[in-house]
């Protein structure tokens, strides 16, 4: 179980953390983030191949004649069932996509900050040893009006085809949160880094 964050807390900005990073302030400020999404972005720097400073490569693709992939590191995970989950839900993570936007001659690297982890979803993770884990969370709901169902989709990447199920959001509608208390001991839980990878594309 993953527990969010108090309610109410202000967007954290980029700054200069991130090349570009004044730019994605500003295009991020003018996101609704209480509106519920229908699809999702995959933002990218192209033409590039180096991490920033104090990023690592946690991955590396490229795409050869005939859409063959040659993929190394960490950060690509090839789309399968979660195996774990009572489900045949198809878990496709971002580094997945940007390969299968991929022309035959092109190249991709993936980035993580340094001591820190790609994980199966797709995401830079790292444990936070002396975090004190509140007993309150905040609770992300989507409001009436928005729903959705599982929808058949199938996947070709890696020269193999997946199919499976992918949750599909239909309609439209608000996201509310809600303080909730911890039900567990807090002392089950430990506090968790998570930052998006960096996405290089050339």
């Amino acid at each position: 179980m993953a527990l969010g964050v108090s309610c109410g807390l202000a967007w954290p900005t980029i700054g200069s953390c991130l090349p570009s990073g004044a730019k994605l302030d500003e295009d991020y400020s003018a996101l609704d983030t209480d509106e519920v999404q229908m699809y999702y972005t995959l933002g990218y720097y192209s033409p590039g191949l180096a991490c920033p400073s104090g990023w690592d490569t946690v991955g590396v693709a490229t795409k050869s004649e005939g859409g063959n992939i040659t993929s190394s590191g960490p950060g690509f995970t090839n789309p399968t069932p979660i195996d774990e989950m009572d489900t045949v839900y198809v878990d496709n993570v971002g580094s997945n996509v940007l390969l299968a936007g991929m022309d035959e001659g092109d190249a991709a690297v993936l980035c993580c900050p340094s001591s820190f982890s790609a994980d199966y979803w797709g995401a830079c993770s790292s444990i936070v040893q002396t975090y004190s884990v509140p007993a309150e969370y905040c609770q992300r709901v989507m409001g009436d009006g928005a729903g959705g169902d599982y929808v058949n989709t199938t996947l070709s990447i890696w020269g193999t085809t997946v199919t499976g199920s992918a949750f599909t959001i239909t309609g439209s509608g608000r996201i509310t949160t809600e303080t909730r208390p911890v039900e567990t001991p807090v002392e089950n839980y430990v506090g968790v880094s998570v930052v998006a990878m960096i996405y290089l594309y050339f």
